[in-house]
């Protein structure tokens, strides 16, 4: 077998492949057909010349919106396009118009702005289904904003009080995101940025000398629109394609107009093209990623597959029961425990999504590392004893004893629900970075992660996965000292790389202010540590089964401190690894990445495009070994938890055989699952992975880690309750997800303080028989 898998993977490698020593990315622009239409009448009407394909058209309508007044405000969204024009009475409009109704010569709808005699319309934008018009008062120089929600049927105009004010009159303005936050930009002789969270403006500091006087004048006359992630692309002067990012703060010319410039440029996007109306012609052009991955990296990268899978091999002809499957022989090292424990919860979302995080603001989440080693004692003292003692294979097998049968059904399927999001989004972060990066297509990336961590983990069983992990735990820390030192060297050293990231505030790592909807150090520190640690450490079935692999209680315990000792400096790492990212990219803004759709992929891009071939290559499979160590406990534990809590629990006689290809059977249909809702999440935009991931902790686990809790130290509350209080809990949470009540890095606090709370209000309304609880919580640990 492992023959034949060799063989499709050097079919791979000499066929599909690019024959290319050295893989390395550019960016080009590709301008397609130049439209010229002649047969517009100049007083304003539209004289319509027929064009039948469904680009012509939508061409056809950027180009008579843009020639009936040079100077009107023209916005776009998905389904229509806003036109503000001055009507007779000296007031201005808002049109709305689709295709259709321009070349009809008709406005849908209109909307009038009220303004005063001295205000001016300065600039206008769309934002959440809402259009905000900024004006100024030319009596007293002072702006405002007026919003018109265009989804409500009042079609009444809100005033926005600035809580600063400044005295713009003119520039372009875009929406972009600034890694934090949604900012709306307007670029004129002087540049501002405004928080729609804060409701604030601030004046913008161009760090680069690339936007001359001439640049600025002609970018205020233009329009300017979105571009990948980060990005904003506009037209200066001297034929100038300028791109401003919105982390670095940085301008850059991408490259220059192939024909003549005009003013009063207008940009557009129409399925996933640019367009460019001039005084007379239209412009269609592509922005690409031309790089490719290179047959040295994909050597390497092959030959780290075949090594996994040869893993799943050898120990397959080792399993030959259900508990070997479950829980190994039962004899595993302590120390390949301990690092399978680290290679599992250090995820593709730490390798790329921590980097990524402190890439575009700074280290206020790093608290929240130290949790561990606070956790570890917890653990240790007062769960461990427990799960090694019941002799249980399936953690949920404690609530049932504890409390009942529907207790352990219920935290099970949940767990079960949880494993197959978070392999989708562990798949889903690698694959769409890779993706975009190297031009491979995204779901044959998310296949193949899939298929082969499928693979051997399915073989195997959990010593596979162990074992594995061990060896992409290796891969990963190499990966990771080796970045940081090529990133560093690359700056231009260590003070180099330190003075650009002090300069930026990229080392903020402190906020003491008690705000719980921002990422404060209380947020962090005991929402997102204490609180999602103690979670994972004694509810997640992928890190408690781990603790019935090793001989001992005592080798169980040693596993967990290694796993803190190693994960602390691990981290240090990764985050370091985004701040030198920010100072090597500040100083080369001309390497940005333009084109990339998610903030993860910062990392992969400087591995693939910066990093030598070969290299490049090697630490591309540690962000496979991130994600394959994950996804292969995630498949085994899901596996794990179905079988036992749910087919063995309702069938105690099945034979072993049978329970070993059910494990088997289950961990592919889960895997099958996560991948399909990966492939799903292709479609979608995300921006920041490392907090949609924190949000389903919190909401998916927290009850688990409030049952455990309960269970332990609360011998009076019994399970109907504390069942009904995890549930009342999860559709409290699951309701107030998109209020930004709280930060989402306290909805594992809130929902294990919550729990417990509802438990204890209702325990005196279900009385349920009294059951022995020796040796099930610490007040009764001296029974065992």
């Amino acid at each position: 077998m492992l023959r034949i898998i060799n063989y499709f993977f050097l079919f791979l490698l000499l066929v599909l492949f690019p024959a290319n020593i050295f893989g390395k990315e550019y960016i080009t622009i590709e301008w397609d057909n130049v439209y010229d239409w002649d047969s517009v009448n100049k007083k304003g009407k539209p004289c319509v010349k027929e064009i039948k394909s469904e680009k012509g058209s939508f061409l056809q309508t950027i180009y008579l919106l843009n020639q009936l007044d040079s100077n009107k405000i023209i916005l776009q969204n998905n389904s229509a396009i806003y036109s503000i024009d001055k009507v007779s009475n000296g007031n201005h409009q808002l049109c709305v118009f689709n295709e259709k109704s321009i070349i009809e010569g008709r406005c849908l709808k209109s909307y009038e702005i009220p303004t005063t005699t001295y205000q001016k319309i300065v600039t206008a934008t769309i934002y959440n289904n809402s259009v905000y018009v900024l004006l100024l008062d030319t009596f007293i120089y002072v702006n405002e904003i007026k919003r018109l929600s265009l989804i409500s049927n009042n079609n009444i105009w809100e005033k926005i009080n600035l809580t600063s004010r400044k005295n713009i009159d003119k520039g372009c303005s875009v929406i972009q995101n600034n890694g934090n936050e949604d900012i709306w930009y307007i670029f004129g002789k002087e540049s501002f940025a405004y928080s729609f969270k804060s409701n604030r403006w601030n004046k913008l500091n161009i760090a680069s000398d690339t936007l001359t006087n001439e640049n600025l004048n002609l970018i205020s006359l233009n329009s300017a629109i979105p571009l990948g992630t980060h990005n904003i692309l506009s037209i200066g002067a001297t034929k100038d394609i300028l791109v401003y990012h919105t982390v670095t703060g940085q301008w850059h010319i991408l490259g220059k107009l192939p024909f003549k410039n005009s003013y009063h440029n207008r940009l557009f996007t129409f399925k996933d093209k640019y367009y460019l109306t001039g005084s007379d012609e239209i412009h269609s052009f592509e922005i690409k990623n031309n790089g490719f991955f290179g047959f040295l990296n994909y050597l390497i990268l092959i030959l780290y597959f075949i090594l996994m899978i040869s893993i799943g091999v050898y120990f397959s002809k080792r399993t030959k029961s259900s508990k070997e499957f479950f829980i190994g022989s039962g004899k595993t090292p302590w120390w390949a425990v301990g690092i399978s424990i680290f290679a599992t919860t250090l995820s593709a979302i730490t390798f790329m999504a921590i980097p990524a995080k402190t890439f575009i603001s700074n280290w206020l989440y790093f608290p929240m590392s130290f949790s561990i080693l606070i956790v570890a004692p917890i653990v240790i003292k007062w769960y461990l004893p427990f799960f090694r003692t019941l002799n249980i294979t399936s953690a949920y097998e404690y609530l049932e004893k504890r409390f009942n049968l529907a207790t352990r059904i219920f935290s099970s399927s949940f767990f079960i629900i949880f494993m197959i999001t978070r392999i989708a989004i562990v798949l889903y972060l690698p694959s769409v970075a890779l993706s975009t990066v190297t031009g491979a297509d995204i779901y044959f990336c998310i296949g193949i992660i899939s298929a082969i961590t499928l693979i051997y983990s399915t073989l195997g069983g959990v010593e596979a996965v162990i074992w594995g992990d061990v060896v992409q735990g290796f891969i990963l820390i190499g990966g990771a000292i080796l970045s940081v030192i090529l990133i560093v060297s690359e700056t231009g050293g260590i003070n180099e790389t330190l003075t650009i990231a002090s300069n930026a505030d990229k080392f903020k790592l402190l906020d003491f202010s008690f705000n719980m909807k921002e990422p404060t150090f209380w947020v962090i520190f005991f929402g997102g540590g204490i609180a999602n640690s103690l979670i994972t450490y004694t509810s997640d079935q992928t890190i408690v089964q781990r603790y019935f692999t090793t001989q001992s209680k005592e080798k169980a315990s040693k596993s967990i401190w290694l796993n803190g000792l190693i994960s602390l400096p691990v981290l240090v790492i990764f985050y370091f690894i985004g701040t030198a990212l920010y100072s090597f990219y500040f100083k080369n803004p001309s390497l940005l990445p333009y084109t990339m759709q998610n903030a993860e992929g910062i990392f992969p891009y400087f591995i693939i495009n910066q990093m030598p071939a070969g290299l490049a290559g090697l630490l591309t499979a540690a962000i496979f070994a991130a994600t394959m160590s994950t996804l292969s406990s995630n498949i085994n534990s899901a596996s794990t938890a179905f079988t036992c809590d749910f087919v063995n629990r309702f069938n105690p006689n099945i034979n072993d055989k049978a329970k070993l290809l059910t494990a088997r059977i289950s961990g592919i249909i889960v895997c099958l699952l996560g991948t399909i809702i990966a492939l799903w999440l292709s479609g979608l935009s995300v921006k920041s992975f490392f907090d949609t991931f924190n949000t389903f902790i919190g909401l998916f686990t927290s009850g688990l880690g409030a049952l455990f809790l309960i269970g332990i130290f609360f011998p009076s509350i019994k399970g109907n309750a504390a069942l009904t209080a995890v549930i009342l809990c999860n559709v409290f949470l699951f309701s107030i997800m998109d209020l930004n009540i709280i930060n989402f890095m306290m909805f594992g606090l809130a929902g294990i303080v919550l729990t417990i709370f509802i438990s204890f209000i209702l325990s005196p309304f279900f009385k349920g028989n009294d059951k022995n609880l020796n040796g099930l919580c610490w007040k009764y640990r001296n029974k065992y």
